[in-house]
This record gives structure tokens, C-alpha cells and sequence, in this order.
């Protein structure tokens, strides 16, 4: 019975660590990124100031069902200007970042790289 007792909060365990990510989780882990921490703070440093706007959606754009895409904008009070998608993995956490020069979805490190 105490093996079973065991084996049963061993699995409670990692069936709560492994929960997929919601979309306002998904964007608190790329909020915190330290490219997208610069970047608000540039823009808030403009004159006048320009607003970050930080988007998530499931699918939209996203190189499976399993990602949500995560869209940096600078919000004017005219239009809005999006210069950075993220998609992080809702299941693994993984974070691919969208290269619009060779049009295609990269890891972050490799993107990190070519900055």
C-alpha cells in the first residue's frame, strides 16, 4: 500500500510540472527576455514615448498546434508596428524566434547568435 502511495504522488507530481503553458504564461516568459526588456525600454525612452504591445495567440502563424505565437509591437497611437514574433512550445517550452531575413522559424540561441 505505501508503494502505491508512492507511485501515486510521483505521478500527482509531474502531472502538475508538466501542464501545458496558457497564453498569459507564454507571454510572461518572453516578456522576460532580455532582447525584449531592451527593446521596451527603448521604446520607452523615445519622444514621445511609444507603448509595447505583447500578443499571444494559439496556431496563428505557428509551426504547429502545439506553439503559441508571441508578437513584439511598438503600439503608436496611428498604427501598429510588429517587429518580433516569438513561439514557444506549450508542452516543452521551447522558444523559436521568427527570422524574417531567411523567412523561416529558429531556435533562440541560434537567433541569439546572429545578433
Amino acid at each position: 500500500m505505501r508503494n502505491l502511495l508512492i507511485i501515486f504522488i510521483v505521478m500527482f507530481i509531474f502531472a502538475c510540472s508538466s501542464k501545458p503553458l496558457t497564453e498569459d504564461r507564454a507571454t510572461d516568459i518572453i516578456q522576460k527576455l532580455p532582447e525584449v526588456q531592451q527593446f521596451i525600454t527603448f521604446l520607452g525612452s523615445q519622444k514621445p514615448p511609444v507603448k509595447a504591445l505583447i500578443t499571444a495567440e494559439a496556431n496563428e502563424g505557428a509551426p504547429g498546434d502545439d506553439y503559441y505565437m508571441v508578437a513584439i509591437a511598438e503600439n503608436h497611437p496611428t498604427h501598429v508596428v510588429t517587429l518580433m514574433r516569438f513561439f514557444i512550445n506549450k508542452n516543452t517550452k521551447e522558444i523559436l524566434v521568427n527570422d524574417v531575413v531567411a523567412n523561416k522559424n529558429i531556435p533562440l540561441d541560434e537567433w541569439r547568435k546572429k545578433q
